[in-house]
């Protein structure tokens, strides 16, 4: 409860601070606010209250007036104001949004950091009002001081700053939903804490983002707080401290870290290539730092060798000479900064020029060192190029390695291992004299006007690198130079001829291909033409010469005017191109004691071009055209031509059906005019040969005519074309064949031709001819006839071959007629058991037209040009393989309907090889032969698979070979052969049971073994044989297996059978044997013995055991 006294002393204070309120506003609009005056006051309408001095008194709590000593009204209208305010702001919600950018540079010295602060705040809500009302921004910065002439906002008179318990204020005069803009400058105190300074910076809940410069580098940065995200970016001399948090302020540490030398470990892989006068190297080095993290380090580079890769990706690269160390620096810079990571770079370094003029150098090749580097190892390769012996120098640093791994294309003479830097390796060259050998092939071309060079060149050394190579070309125009398959651009040729080849090569065998020419100048009808020569190898190079004459060039050798050529026979390996002219073939016997190069001299003449023209031509006479289908073989020796003029009727012209081709393609033609005294019936045309030709080349003309143009009276009349004869054309022949239709006759009404009357062993049929005639030939006169056909044709077959193959699982036949027809088709009955989905038919070992109804009725069309002609029809089909495994195996011949008659019929039937034909057929006769084959005695087909096939003209057809092949024949018509088969298995089984029980017998019954009995079995074998002598053999070998078993049971009867035979005694011969009697010889009582005993008989008898006497 409040006292009394004390509330009406705040009523009393109350009241006086209104009534100056209420008298005083006009002076206090009226007062003008200087730039050092203080930040003016307003009121709750923020408009500016003057300035009183007035001596302002307070009632107390006891009512008394008391000075307020230090201030002035303004100052009590101040804390009015605020007070107001705060209680609005409180009341109104206000809520503020935006960020906060801050950057501070620290000084290390004097401990403090100048903070530059700019604050971006929106006002998102102020109760319903949107009008403009003093808005109190938190700056917070409560250890800092701030720089109030730094203070920057839009409207400097619309801002103060104040300050309450938790730091700075700043009072702006806003509309919500606006952004504004203070920025400020204020300075706070770096703490330092057991060597870690702190920087802490109170700032609003705000995003915050910034930076910290440190002028230190080597820093360890600590955060205190969370939330905020600090990345560090180290420099030479500074560290920048990058900071991103939620708002709430900044609190961070660092300390410096103590200063620790790097270990530095470098690896490197490093090249030397020693070329003639000039030396490169190339390092590829590997960096790494295991202590701190490292951007920079000094190469040394080896003596006299310099930089040239300045540009490294990835580093800067600085380059200064060390006079004390002779070597040139390379100073290496990380561009990224510094890391732990391991730094690979490339660098790539060459000496200037050496002097070639020593015959010894002496070259260190040791480098690339890093400077102050703890571990330095790895590998370096020296690769010399040329003709020099090398010995190598290395210190005690440096280890050879036994094998040189990894090298690429360029070999890699040795390879060393060093463990520390620096090291000396130093390599002695001295020059070696080069071994060379050389071997030549030379070709020339010899043509008319101008020799065409093909040189092949070989050179042989000893591992010694060819630089450049000479050649002796005098006389020659040099169009190309090949090493291996690579075109030589850089070779020059001086004006003495000398060709200089740049090779620059370590191969120990080059191939050199020179292509040349020269024009040959005939003096006195002779050519001389000069060999190349190699310059420079001691030895003279072993060649040889080819010289081709072109077809039209002679050449006949001078052989005394020609230098250091021998004549000699053309090597087999060689490929002579085919033409007409003799080529020469000689050996180079060149003297080491001149340089003078071969000399080849001959007669030369130039024979004229000849062209040999053959014609074959082929018409086809039909009701109502003719075609024609010529063929003209050119044979042209002596040079080259592209065109070949031709005499072309003009009926063949008009008719617009002319085509020439050549090898399937069109050849072009053109007509060429002629003078007034050329025939007025032909047209003469120049054909294109596709290019130029020289040797045989065809060209087919085709065309077609109306057969009413040239017909007359049954008489036709053919047009030919034909070359047209000249100087170098001749005709060597004109073959001609016509044939008609088959209804039409055909013969001959022209004297010019000759008629052939038959092609082989074959006559010519009614519609066709055969004519040859010599020379030039324009034109052919023929007449035809109709002619009607027979109405009873005829069809006699000679001979016929049935032939049937049976395996364990299928059947097949082939039926081969050899026959004379003139039906165009022929009709045959397959027989019932044929398969028709694989029949098929040839006729004279060519496949011929044919169709098959349901009934297995075979249709076969025949040839017309085959009407009347002997040939070979072939069938073949399946059977059905389920009939060929009975005993009894059918085959039946297929009937040919027209057929008069048949002469000879062959069937052939071949089984596997467990199965047998039992006996021969009766209706046919056999065509078998007996041999021995693999211990078996039997027959065989007389006639093997290609006699058969000869015989009837068949083509030749594979059959399996492991197979039983029996043959038969038969004169006249048999239609159908029964064979009966036996299973390999059975047929030995039956008969050996058979001789088994036939023989034993006689072994245990004594009776048989009589020879009145074997007399009636011998006889009884020997009747079957000759009555059946075919299964007579085959039972035999069957049956010995049985005949064996029983002369094996008589043998083992014999070994482990008892002594005594069992046989039945006659009265009066008992052998009585006591029981206690041991078994041995019985006494023998002969009948009639007066001998007696008393014995007492034993209480059994042995009967039936008694020796039997003789």
């Amino acid at each position: 409860m409040t006292n009394p006294t004390v509330q009406s002393r705040r009523s009393a204070v109350l009241a006086i601070l209104l009534l100056v309120v209420g008298f005083c506003p006009a002076s206090l609009f009226a007062q003008v606010e200087s730039a050092d005056d203080p930040m003016p006051v307003r009121d709750g309408r923020g408009e500016l209250i003057r300035q009183l001095d007035l001596d302002v008194r307070l009632i107390d709590d006891d009512g008394k007036l008391v000075p307020l000593l230090g201030h002035t009204i303004e100052d009590v209208l101040k804390l009015q104001e605020l007070a107001r305010r705060e209680k609005a702001s409180d009341d109104d919600g206000i809520t503020l949004n935006g960020s906060v950018e801050l950057s501070v540079s620290v000084s290390q010295e004097k401990r403090y950091g100048l903070l530059d602060v700019t604050y971006k705040v929106e006002i998102l809500q102020r109760g319903d009002s949107m009008d403009a009302s003093w808005i109190p921004v938190p700056l917070r910065l409560d250890k800092a001081i701030i720089d109030r002439e730094s203070i920057q906002y839009d409207e400097p008179d619309k801002f103060f700053l104040d300050k309450d318990k938790d730091g700075y204020v700043g009072w702006i005069h806003a509309k919500p939903k606006t952004e504004y803009t203070i920025r400020l400058q204020a300075k706070i105190v770096i703490a330092e804490t057991g060597g870690t300074r702190t920087l802490d910076v109170k700032l609003p809940n705000l995003r915050t983002t910034g930076r910290v410069v440190i002028p230190r580098s080597g820093l360890t940065i600590k955060r205190f707080e969370e939330r905020s995200f600090v990345e560090k970016d180290e420099s030479d001399d500074q560290t920048t401290i990058k900071i991103d948090n939620a708002g709430g302020g900044v609190n961070i540490g660092w300390n410096e870290r103590p200063a620790v030398k790097p270990l530095v470990e470098v690896r490197g892989t490093m090249r030397v290539d020693v070329h003639a006068n000039h030396v490169s190297a190339e390092a590829k080095l590997v960096v790494r730092s295991r202590g701190e993290p490292i951007d920079s380090f000094v190469v040394y580079m080896p003596q006299g060798i310099e930089l040239t890769s300045l540009q490294v990706p990835g580093f800067q690269i600085a380059t200064s000479n060390d006079p004390n160390r002779k070597r040139q620096e390379v100073a290496v810079r990380r561009i990224e900064g510094a890391t732990f990571g391991a730094m690979e770079l490339t660098l790539r370094a060459e000496s200037p020029e050496l002097n070639q003029a020593k015959a010894t150098r002496l070259l260190q090749v040791a480098g690339f060192e890093v400077k102050d580097a703890d571990l330095q190892l790895g590998t370096i390769d020296v690769a010399v190029k040329g003709n020099w012996s090398v010995t190598w120098k290395p210190d005690s640093f440096v280890q050879p390695e036994p094998r040189v791994v990894d090298a690429d294309e360029t070999a890699v003479t040795s390879r060393f291992l060093y463990d520390r830097q620096p090291f000396s390796l130093q390599v002695e060259l001295r020059r070696k004299l080069p071994r060379v050998r050389v071997m030549a092939e030379y070709i020339v071309h010899v043509g008319d006007t101008q020799a065409d060079l093909d040189a092949k060149i070989t050179y042989e050394t000893t591992g010694i690198e060819t630089g450049t190579i000479k050649l002796n070309m005098a006389g020659w125009t040099v169009q190309e130079v090949r090493l291996g398959d690579t075109v030589l651009d850089g070779f020059k040729i001086d004006d003495s001829g000398i060709l200089t080849l740049p090779v620059d090569s370590s191969a120990t065998t080059l191939d050199i291909h020179v292509l040349g020419q020269q024009s040959l100048t005939v003096e006195g009808n002779g050519i001389a033409i000069q060999l190349p020569r190699p310059i420079d190898p001691a030895q003279p190079p072993s060649s040889t010469l080819l010289v081709l004459p072109s077809e039209s060039v002679e050449l006949t050798p001078r052989v005394s005017e020609m230098k250091w050529l021998v004549k000699a026979a053309v090597p087999s390996e060689i490929e002579l191109p085919s033409q007409a002219t003799t080529p020469f073939f000689y050996r180079e016997e060149l003297s080491a004691d001149t340089t003078e190069p071969s000399l080849f001299v001959a007669r030369k003449r130039i024979r004229s071009r000849t062209i040999e023209a053959s014609v074959v031509t082929t018409v086809g006479l039909r009701d109502t055209d003719l075609t024609v289908e010529q063929e003209t073989t050119l044979a042209i020796a002596y040079g080259e031509t592209n065109q070949f003029v031709v005499d072309v009727p003009s009926a063949v012209t008009d008719s617009g059906t002319l085509q020439f081709t050549i090898d399937g393609e069109t050849a072009p033609h053109e007509r060429i005019e002629t003078g007034e005294d050329a025939s007025p019936t032909l047209t003469r045309v120049n054909v294109n040969l596709l290019g130029e030709r020289t040797g045989n080349v065809v060209i087919r003309a085709d065309y077609t005519l109306a057969a009413k143009d040239l017909t007359s009276t049954n008489t036709t009349e053919i047009p030919l074309l034909q070359p047209a004869e000249g100087d170098a054309v001749t005709i060597s022949g004109n073959v001609l064949n016509v044939a008609a239709e088959a209804s039409r006759a055909i013969t001959l009404a022209d004297e010019g031709w000759t008629r052939e009357n038959a092609t082989g062993d074959q006559p010519l049929p009614h519609n066709q001819l055969r004519l040859r005639a010599d020379g030039s030939i324009r034109s052919v006169s023929v007449r035809t006839s109709l002619i009607e056909r027979q109405s009873n044709r005829r069809t006699s077959v000679s001979r016929v071959w049935l032939q049937t193959i049976v395996s364990s699982s299928d059947r097949w036949e082939r039926v081969v007629f050899r026959l004379v027809s003139d039906e165009p088709q022929l009709a045959i009955q397959l027989p019932a058991s044929a398969d028709t989905n694989g029949v098929g038919v040839a006729i004279n070992g060519q496949e011929a037209e044919f169709s098959v109804d349901s009934d297995l009725q075979l249709l076969v069309t025949q040839p017309e040009a085959l009407l009347g002609r002997d040939v070979a029809l072939e069938i073949s089909y399946g059977g059905n393989p389920n009939a060929s495994r009975h005993s009894t195996l059918q085959a039946a011949l297929p009937k040919l309907q027209e057929a008069e008659r048949i002469e000879r019929v062959y069937w052939e039937v071949l089984l596997p090889r467990n199965r047998h034909l039992t006996w021969s057929p009766a209706s046919v006769t056999p065509e078998l032969v007996w041999s021995f084959e693999n211990l078996y005695w039997g027959s065989k087909g007389r006639l093997n698979q290609r006699e058969l096939e000869e015989l009837l003209a068949a083509s030749p057809q594979d059959v399996p070979e492991n197979m039983n092949r029996y043959l038969f024949s038969a004169t006249g018509v048999v239609l159908a052969v029964s064979y009966t088969t036996v299973d390999r298995f059975w047929l030995m089984l039956g008969f050996s049971i058979i001789a088994l029980l036939t023989v034993v017998p006689f072994f245990y019954l004594a009776p048989l073994r009589q020879p009145p009995a074997y007399f009636a079995i011998g006889l009884m074998l020997t009747a079957l044989a000759v009555t059946f002598p075919e299964p007579a053999v085959l039972f035999g070998q069957a049956g010995a297996i049985g005949i064996v078993l029983a002369l094996l049971a008589c043998v083992l009867r014999r070994v482990i059978g008892t002594q005594h035979s069992v046989v039945l005694l006659p009265r009066g011969r008992i052998h009585v044997a006591p029981d206690s009697q041991p078994s041995g010889p019985a006494p023998v009582f002969g009948e009639g013995s007066s001998r007696a005993t008393t014995a007492t008989a034993s209480a059994h008898l042995q009967v039936g055991r008694a020796e039997v006497e003789s």
